[in-house]
C-alpha cells in the first residue's frame, strides 16, 4: 500500500514538505519518534543570497524527492539562528551542512562532505541502512530558540555610520 502511493506521488511529481524550523513546535510537531529527521543548515542570509539558498533547498527538495519511500521528515534553518545548538551539534566545518536524527535512538549523523545532491543521498542510503557514524544526541535533546522566517529575500543592506575623524588625529 505504501509503496503504491508513493509510486503514484512521484508520478504526480507532488513535491514532498520541507519544513522551516521556526520554532520548536514546527520540529516536535513533524519530527514524529517513528521517524528519520533531516536537516540541512543553509548558510546566513548574510553570507549568501536569496538565489542561492533557493538552489540549496531545491537540491534538498531533489534528495527528498529521491528518498520519498523512505520514512525520513524535511528540514531547514539558517546557520547562526540557532548558535546555541549549532555549537553542541559541532557543526563549525562550515554550510550548508546536513545531518539525520533519530529521536528513538536519540543519535545523530552528520554527513562529513561537501554538499551535493549525491553526496545527501548516499547519506540518507548510509542512515537507513544502519551504516551512517553516529553520536549521542546533546543533553536536552534538540533545543530550538523562535526565529523570524525567511521572507525569501536577500539580506537587508546594513547601512554603517560614516566615520567622523580627523584625518590629522591619525
Amino acid at each position: 500500500m505504501t509503496a503504491q502511493a508513493n509510486e503514484l506521488l512521484e508520478k504526480a511529481n507532488i513535491e514532498p514538505e520541507i519544513h522551516e524550523i521556526v520554532n520548536q513546535k514546527v520540529f516536535t510537531e513533524n519530527c514524529g519518534e517513528a521517524k528519520i529527521c533531516t536537516l540541512l543548515f543553509v548558510p546566513s542570509i548574510y553570507e549568501s543570497s536569496a538565489e542561492q539558498r533557493k538552489q540549496y533547498l531545491a537540491e534538498f527538495m531533489e534528495v527528498a524527492k529521491k528518498n520519498r519511500k523512505n520514512p525520513v521528515v524535511y528540514f531547514w534553518l539558517a546557520a547562526g539562528d540557532q548558535l546555541d545548538l549549532e555549537r553542541k551539534l559541532n557543526l563549525g566545518f562550515g554550510y550548508p551542512a546536513v545531518l539525520a536524527v533519530s529521536r528513538t535512538k536519540n543519535v545523530v549523523a552528520t554527513v562529513r562532505s561537501s554538499f551535493s545532491v549525491q553526496n545527501t543521498n548516499e547519506f540518507i542510503t548510509k542512515v537507513m541502512t544502519g551504516s551512517a557514524a553516529v553520536s549521542p544526541l546533546p543533553q536536552g535533546g534538540l533545543e530550538f530558540k523562535k526565529v523570524a522566517a525567511w521572507d525569501g529575500k536577500d539580506a537587508p543592506v546594513i547601512e554603517e555610520e560614516p566615520l567622523d575623524y580627523d584625518p590629522a588625529d591619525l
